[in-house]
Parts: structure tokens; sequence; C-alpha cells
């Protein structure tokens, strides 16, 4: 008995037999997402996956508010089996939107592609994983499985552990489980930017954290351990957890955190997002930048290397992530052990406009 096809395959195929019909020619409006989605029966956001990694290969064009326009035949694909890795977020966020996600897995999908594998987005690990729509068995119909960020449920990674498909970790730097991971040292990073503080005469220093990622833990346990190692303990009512990792979060927390009058020279932000929300409260608050307060970040985004000042922070090397997380998938859809179980990698101190010694 045939299986049926996943969603996403089976809306890429109704799309390939559309063009290799003739029923869609070259310049003509196709569809719209939502006319697809119940012609198919499927989510709007699984027609929405396939227009755009269609649109991507060249195949077609999509204007904003305009459509999307067929603009030619795909070229024949080599002949045998099509390998594909499945690819689920750890927590709730969109791969090809999120600031730091977003480049490994475009990277991830670009490396994957022209060795002829296929990265299919799959969303939400939890949601896939422990969906009955969507079986652990399922996984059979990809050669790999990778997991993008750290699951909100620890069910969601002895799943993923117990599966029984070739499958790894990306970005959780606290991951000790029997399957191939890629992250950044993150304790230990964040413990040198601690250092570095210090160093700077800096003593009362206000870290910024988050509830939801379990690997800004990893940088909170990095900064604490390396303060008391330095005789520079630092009280609890100095870590503040933001609602969310947004920049309005570290905005938000910030301000709260001001109301508490609590003397401090140095803010250190969990995630440059934190840490750029943090520098919009101390502006509004008449709080100079770097001469009353220091602020410093982690991860080394777009945003934090074109603010102004210009974020100090340590950058992580997505693009090395990716492309060690490539060398490991690809094994992996031919059958060859991972390169290693671990794959280490550490980030770089980026200098900025926004750290310089404690005001005495």
């Amino acid at each position: 008995m045939t299986k049926p096809l996943l969603p996403y395959k089976r809306v890429r195929q109704f799309v390939l037999n559309q063009i290799s019909s003739g029923n869609w020619k070259t310049g003509m409006l196709i569809p719209s997402e939502m006319q697809l989605a119940q012609e198919l029966s499927v989510h709007r956001l699984t027609v929405n996956r396939v227009l755009t990694d269609f649109a991507r290969d060249g195949i077609m064009v999509r204007r904003r508010g305009v459509g999307t326009t067929l603009l030619e035949k795909p070229k024949p694909k080599p002949s045998g089996p099509q390998k594909t890795v499945g690819l689920i977020t750890g927590h709730h966020f969109d791969p090809i939107t999120n600031t730091y996600f977003g480049v490994i897995f475009e990277k991830l999908r670009k490396i994957l592609k022209t060795n002829g594998v296929y990265l299919i987005p799959l969303g939400d690990a939890t949601d896939y994983l422990e969906n009955k729509s969507a079986p652990v068995s399922s996984l059979e119909d990809f050669s790999a499985i990778a997991m993008l960020g750290v699951p909100e449920s620890a069910r969601t990674m002895q799943q993923l552990e117990q599966c029984g498909f070739p499958a790894m970790i990306i970005g959780m730097s606290e991951y000790e489980g029997p399957l191939p991971h890629v992250a950044t040292q993150d304790e230990e990073d964040a413990a040198s930017v601690a250092r570095k503080l210090i160093s700077l005469g800096h003593r009362k220093i206000m870290h910024l954290n988050a509830l939801p990622p379990r690997r800004l833990n990893s940088r909170l346990q990095g900064f604490l351990h390396a303060c008391e190692q330095e005789g520079c303990a630092i009280p609890y009512r100095y870590v503040v957890e933001a609602r969310g990792l947004e920049m309005r979060d570290g905005k938000e927390a910030m301000l709260e955190f001001l109301k508490r009058g609590l003397p401090f020279t140095a803010v250190f932000g969990a995630s440059d997002n934190l840490a750029l929300g943090a520098m919009s409260a101390l502006g509004e608050s008449g709080i100079l930048i770097p001469e009353q307060v220091s602020v410093v970040g982690f991860d080394g985004i777009e945003a934090a290397l074109h603010s102004s000042p210009r974020l100090a922070t340590m950058r992580v090397s997505r693009t090395s992530m990716a492309e060690s997380a490539a060398d490991c998938l690809l094994a992996l859809c031919s059958g060859r052990p991972a390169p290693e179980k671990n794959t280490p990698l550490r980030a770089k101190w980026i200098e900025g406009g926004t750290l310089m010694p404690a005001p005495r």
C-alpha cells in the first residue's frame, strides 16, 4: 500500500504537475496561497514554504501585493531518489526571519542544495513530534532530521533521540546526549565577557536574560561562575529575566530594573536583542552609554553591528555552525558516520562603542 505524501511533498508535486502539464505557463500569475491551500486541503503556511522554495530556485518570482508568477519550467533533476533533510525548530520561531537562526538556516539550505540535498522546514519540534497528525514514523520520509535550537519540552528531545532515524542537533550548547551536535561554547564565552567587564573595573553588573530558551541559561551560568572566580559575586537581584527575546522585551525588563534604584555600571545582555532593548531604555532614561553605564551583548547580529553607538558583543559564527552542520547532515544522508559527536565553536569578541572602564 502506497503511503500518502506529507503535505509539503504533496503541494510540491501538485505544482510540478501543473507546470509540466502546461496548465501553468511562463509569465502566468498562479493561484494565491489561500486558493491552493483550500484546493489541496493543507495549511496556507505549507503552500507558502513550497512557493518560497520554488522562488529561491529561480522558477517563480513573488511580489508582495501582486502574487506569484511562473518564470520557467524547472530543469530535469538527476534520476534516483531525492535526498531531503527535515528541519524542526527547537522552540517557536521562524527560521527564515529570525535574526539569529535565520543565517544558519539559509546557509545550511544553500550548502545542502549544492550537494543535491533539499532542506524542508517542518515547524516547531514539539508540535511536529507530538502531534498525532505527524507521528514519529513519518520521519522515515526524510534522509535525516535536524533540530535547530533548544526544545521547550524534554520529552521532545527524548523522542528525537529514540526515533531510530539519522538526526542531529544544531545550536544547543548544553546538549550532552547521544546525537551528533554543533554549537557554540556559550558558557565559556559568556565567562570571558564577564572577565572583560571586571578587568575594566566593573563590579556592579546587571545581567539581562530571558526565560524561554535554555541556551541563554548557559550564558548566565558562565557569567555568574566567572564573577565568583574573580571575587565579584553577583547578587541575584542583579539578574533580570525578560519575558521574551525581542528588543522590546529587553527594554521593558531594563525599565523595571531601573525602578529598583540599584547602583550599577554595566549591563550584560545574554543576547544582542536584549542588550539593544536595554540601550533604548537607558537612553530614554537619560543615562549615557558608555560614560555612565557600559552595555555588552552576545550573538553579533546585524542590528548590533549597526547600532549607535555600536554594541560591543561576542559574535557567534553562524556560518561556521551551518558549515559544520552541513558536513554532519551530508554524512548522515549518505549513511556514513557523523564527523564528530560534538563540534564546539567559539565566539569572537567584537569591539564597540558601548564599553569603557567603570566610572570612578
